[in-house]
């Protein structure tokens, strides 16, 4: 494939990227989901997770500082739904959206946040399911009987791993 430099700056990104974050920052509810501002309830799906992935990179790199508190309540909120059993009413309808962000959020901010809150992000995560949670998982039947349940910390395992 053919590909050529543009004259496109980290700075071109990270100002389109604020304003959008610092709009979304005024949908947050006080469990920490964005809400649909249309609607005025409930969360769009991964929207939350995006947030908190995006205002993270801001924080980390001094655009957002005043987001820290926004962008950590989001993680909370997105990681304490992760581990909601799937039937759970308030389960997230698209989980497999949400890890990346989490993961980019967590690394962005986790130096800045107190120790007490990165260890409830990471026993969260740990304590994911992926062949119990994601809707698409090679080799799941999305039968949570067929794998046997382990927390995996960090990485998402095949079934022959498993």
């Amino acid at each position: 494939a053919d590909f050529s430099a543009t004259d496109l700056t980290r700075e071109f990104y990270l100002d389109i990227a604020e304003p959008i974050v610092r709009r979304a920052a005024q949908w947050q509810d006080p469990s920490g989901f964005i809400i649909d501002p249309v609607l005025g309830t409930g969360e769009p799906p991964y929207t939350t997770a995006r947030f908190a992935g995006a205002a993270a990179v801001l924080v980390a790199l001094g655009r957002c500082p005043d987001l820290l508190e926004a962008t950590a309540l989001a993680i909370d909120a997105v990681t304490a739904k992760l581990v909601l059993p799937r039937d759970h009413p308030d389960a997230p309808m698209s989980p497999d959206f949400c890890t990346r962000d989490l993961v980019l959020a967590m690394r962005q901010i986790g130096p800045l946040v107190d120790e007490w809150r990165v260890d409830a992000w990471r026993k969260r995560l740990a304590a994911i399911h992926p062949y119990d949670l994601y809707w698409r998982v090679p080799g799941s039947d999305k039968n949570p009987a067929r794998y046997p349940s382990s927390p995996l910390a960090g990485c998402i395992a095949t079934p022959a791993a498993r």
